[in-house]
């Protein structure tokens, strides 16, 4: 394809796509002005709050503990279409978590500086574990939301508990992936500095979950536990956010800027 097919490619994509050059003129003048970080940032921040304060909600107000059949039981049958409508948004929730999982590892892939790119092998590994361990534990209360109601409520009960205590194990599984972060963030100076001690903080907020293997009630237990449920929320879920942001922020820039000189040249061809 010649020079002037590939404009008129481009003037015609742009012809069938108005927005597009919209867009691209909003970024590249938000990110001249300076003012792109701070609207992405924002909404980013405004998020997470929303989300975090719902799932603290959420372990406050109607979660049980895991030390009363009763309560478990009632909670499965009353929240029962909840669960179900909670589960489906989680299916789709993974799939963002592994494009998510997927930029970052690029990233850090590129920016390790370690024999055979081993720090951030041992990261993506990390976070490839957690997510697998993840999804197990959902399937597991999906299968528990079905069968409240149609079997006995021990055995009900005791699912509940094996699935949410088994969560205790992702505080540790994902500490190899927060501190690869830190190193390749610190040697290539690629993040900044208030990110890599984010990552930092959410090494001791995640860590509080390792505690949720030794009760089943109060702060550290599993089920409802605002250190050990709580912290593993307030922890990642921003940490990931921002980290997205962040690589957001750079990549649509960088491809902005490039979309619009090539918008430019296809006008100039005209």
């Amino acid at each position: 394809m010649s020079v002037l097919d590939s404009r008129n490619s481009g003037r015609s994509v742009a012809s069938r796509v108005p927005l597009l050059g919209w867009i691209v003129n909003f970024l590249v003048r938000s990110s001249e002005r300076g003012s792109l970080p701070k609207i992405i940032y924002g909404a980013v921040t405004e998020m997470t709050v929303v989300a975090v304060l719902i799932m603290l909600a959420l372990y406050i107000w109607v979660f049980p503990d895991g030390s009363s059949t009763d309560d478990i039981v009632y909670f499965f049958t009353t929240y029962r279409g909840y669960v179900k409508a909670a589960m489906l948004f989680a299916a789709f929730l993974f799939v963002l978590l592994l494009c998510i999982s997927g930029a970052i590892a690029g990233r850090l892939f590129s920016l390790d500086s370690s024999p055979g790119h081993r720090v951030s092998w041992i990261g993506f590994g990390s976070d490839i574990a957690v997510m697998t361990i993840f999804a197990m534990i959902t399937g597991i209360t999906a299968s528990v939301n079905l069968l409240a109601g149609q079997v006995s409520a021990d055995i009900v009960h005791a699912l509940h508990v094996v699935s949410f205590t088994s969560a205790f194990i992702l505080g540790g599984l994902w500490i190899p992936f927060l501190v690869s972060f830190i190193l390749i963030s610190v040697r290539s100076r690629e993040f900044p500095i208030w990110l890599n001690w984010f990552a930092v903080c959410t090494v001791i907020l995640n860590g509080f979950s390792l505690f949720a293997c030794l009760t089943l009630s109060g702060p550290f237990n599993g089920q409802n536990g605002l250190l050990a449920l709580g912290g593993a929320t307030v922890g990642p879920i921003p940490f990931l956010f921002f980290v997205s942001a962040h690589i957001f922020l750079q990549e649509v820039s960088e491809k902005a800027v490039k979309v619009k000189a090539d918008l430019g040249m296809v006008q100039q061809a005209v």
